[in-house]
C-alpha cells in the first residue's frame, strides 16, 4: 500500500507540475507565435487553467494524504500550506480576471489593470511552483528518512 500511494502521490505532482511548466514554457510561447497576438493565445490559456487549477487541487489532496499517511513536519505542513493559499488566490484572481475582457468583442475592457492583475496571477503561479519543489523536495526527504528508520511498517520485500 505504501509503495502505491508514494507513486500516486509522485504522479499527481508530477502531472500538475509538469504540465504546468509544459505549457507556460512550450505551448504559450508557440501558442502566442502561432496565433499572433498574447490575447489570442489567452483564448486557449483561459480554457486550460481550469485543468491545471483542478490538478493542483488533486495534488494538494494527495500530498496532504501523504502527510497523513507518512507523518510530516512542520516545514511540509507550511509549504502545504503556502501552496493551498496560492491556489486560493488563483481560483479568486481568475474570474476577476476574466471580468476584464470582452472575448467576444476581441478586446480587453480595462487593459492597465488587466496588466497589473495578470502578472500578480502569474508572480503567483511562479511562487507556486518554487513552493512544489520544495514540498517535492520535502516530501522525497520524508520518505527516504522514514524507510531508513525503518518505520514504514511494511516489508522491504513488498516494494
Amino acid at each position: 500500500m505504501r509503495i502505491s500511494l508514494r507513486f500516486f502521490v509522485l504522479q499527481s505532482l508530477m502531472f500538475w507540475q509538469g504540465g504546468f511548466a509544459f505549457y507556460a514554457l512550450v505551448v504559450v510561447p508557440i501558442g502566442t507565435d502561432r496565433l499572433g497576438s498574447s490575447f489570442e493565445q489567452g483564448r486557449i490559456s483561459r480554457s486550460v487553467a481550469p485543468w491545471i487549477n483542478a490538478a493542483g487541487i488533486a495534488c494538494l489532496t494527495m500530498l496532504v494524504l501523504d502527510q497523513y499517511r507518512e507523518g510530516t513536519s512542520r516545514l511540509r505542513v507550511a509549504v502545504w500550506v503556502a501552496i493551498a493559499a496560492c491556489q486560493v488566490g488563483l481560483s479568486l484572481a481568475a474570474p476577476r480576471l476574466e471580468g476584464m475582457i470582452d472575448w467576444e468583442e476581441g478586446r480587453y475592457l480595462r487593459r492597465s489593470e488587466f496588466r497589473s492583475w495578470h502578472e500578480a496571477y502569474l508572480s503567483v503561479l511562479g511562487l507556486q511552483w518554487l513552493l512544489a519543489l520544495v514540498a517535492a523536495r520535502q516530501m522525497l526527504a520524508g520518505w527516504r528518512a522514514r524507510d531508513l528508520a525503518g518505520k514504514c511498517g511494511d516489508r522491504p520485500s513488498e516494494d
